[in-house]
């Protein structure tokens, strides 16, 4: 409920557009000047009701005609509004009662009390003042003012609606003589008639225009969100298959390719077959020499596929050993296996550089270099992109997933360390816009980090 007193101020004559308000911006709340430029003076002390309409709010008012002390022969009105979003069980007619007599008394609250998050309503709205709709006022009793003033979807086809105490007709102050000149009389069945089927149409079309483009934006994000992952996820995956396959899986795959084509090179030599066992001594003689020839070239062919193999495990044995002292090692220090280029990448120059160079560098050095830190680093990455701005149990997510890959002279393992030590109310700031495009350093100080 959104309350306001604006007009002219009983205390000093004058007039002011908010005299309070329980919100600090309702200015799209204030009702437009009911009166004409011609109001008489003798209506002053009339009293009258109107409903006008902001959105989707009916805006409930209580008009007093009263005299504007810093004009001649000017008038004005002292005016109390109540503003509903949707139907409500309270009595409208009491509550602007009450709210009244407490501003008159002084036992209002201070104005400006409500957050004004409070207000559903478009920063670039106002009144519906539509040229095409027309201001309306209505003579009521007691039975047809508990009836007619409350929520009612039908009346936002008026401009706004006038309710004017019957005992006002044919009186000489009868507040109809002040108010604007453009008003048409209508009846209890004319207020209350449903809305033209054009009208519903046109609502329901634009309510469903508005709610289908929300909740397919919505659908398009998470679509993007789930696919963005999944990407990440595929792309990862296949690094650390690269990774493998450069080291023992690949030593592997060698040493069998060379130990099957040093057996068909060894399948491939075969004894020549004698098709002359009938010929002449000679040429019996000369296929014994043959043969011995032949028995020779096989017999060293042999030792020196023997002495190949040999080596060739010797080596593959030795690779072993070397690779679970490397791993045992990996384990014990993740900066002990690192190239130059790396230690450099993720200590310093990563500091100067955007989360896209970083994403890319990071891809570059992995076809190389199957790192941890490197993956650790990625993984930062996309933690700063997806949580934006970043909050407490995000943070401590990570730690826990990702502290094996943790070494501490890597720039972005200090500043997790220091983010770790920050509460929610500090980290609750705004996003970073563009965050991609951040260097690792501007993001640092944008969450108060700067290294000693």
């Amino acid at each position: 409920m959104i309350k306001i007193v604006s007009g002219i101020d009983p205390k000093t004559g004058g007039y002011n557009p908010k005299l309070w308000s329980s919100h600090k911006k309702t200015e799209n709340f204030m009702s437009e000047e009911a009166l004409s430029s011609g109001a008489k003076s003798s209506t002053v002390g009339s009293f009258f009701y109107s409903i006008h309409f902001v959105e989707n709010y009916h805006v409930f008012s209580a008009h007093t005609i009263v005299r504007d002390s810093h004009g001649a022969d000017r008038v004005g009105t002292l005016t109390f509004s109540i503003a509903l979003l949707g139907k409500n069980k309270i009595n409208i007619l009491q509550e602007l009662h009450n709210f009244k007599n407490a501003y008159i008394n002084n036992s209002i609250e201070s104005g400006n009390v409500v957050p004004d998050a409070e207000l559903k309503l478009h920063k670039k709205s106002r009144q519906n003042t539509s040229n095409e709709k027309m201001s309306v006022y209505l003579f009521y009793n007691d039975e047809v003012i508990k009836k007619c003033f409350c929520v009612n979807s039908n009346y936002t086809k008026f401009k706004r609606i006038f309710f004017i105490d019957e005992g006002y007709s044919n009186q000489n102050f009868n507040p109809l003589l002040s108010i604007q000149k453009d008003v048409k009389k209508v009846s209890v069945e004319e207020l209350q008639e449903p809305l033209p089927v054009e009208i519903i149409k046109e609502k329901k079309i634009k309510r469903f225009a508005k709610n289908y483009t929300l909740e397919y934006s919505l659908f398009i994000f998470f679509v993007g969100i789930v696919i963005g992952m999944g990407g990440l996820w595929l792309y990862q995956d296949a690094l650390k298959r690269f990774g493998l396959m450069n080291n023992s899986t690949y030593n592997k795959t060698c040493t069998a390719q060379k130990n099957t084509e040093i057996q068909l090179s060894n399948d491939s030599i075969c004894t020549p077959i004698n098709t002359h066992e009938n010929t002449p001594s000679n040429s019996e003689n000369s296929s014994e020499a043959n043969q011995i020839v032949n028995n020779q070239r096989r017999n060293n062919n042999k030792n020196a596929n023997n002495t190949a193999i040999r080596e060739e495990t010797a080596k593959n044995a030795g690779n072993a050993r070397n690779a679970g002292n490397d791993g045992n090692s990996g384990r014990a220090d993740n900066t002990s296996k690192l190239i130059p280029d790396v230690k450099q990448f993720l200590e310093t120059d990563c500091k100067t550089m955007t989360l896209q160079q970083i994403n890319e560098k990071n891809a570059l050095l992995l076809k190389t270099q199957n790192s941890k830190n490197l993956f650790g680093f990625e993984n930062f990455r996309m933690l700063l992109i997806n949580n934006n701005p970043l909050t407490k149990e995000k943070i401590e997510k990570y730690k826990k997933d990702n502290s094996i890959n943790f070494n501490d002279n890597d720039e972005y393992v200090k500043f997790i360390k220091y983010l770790a030590t920050l509460d929610d109310e500090f980290l609750e700031i705004k996003p970073i816009e563009k965050i991609s495009n951040k260097t690792l350093r501007e993001i640092e100080e944008h969450y108060g980090y700067f290294e000693k």
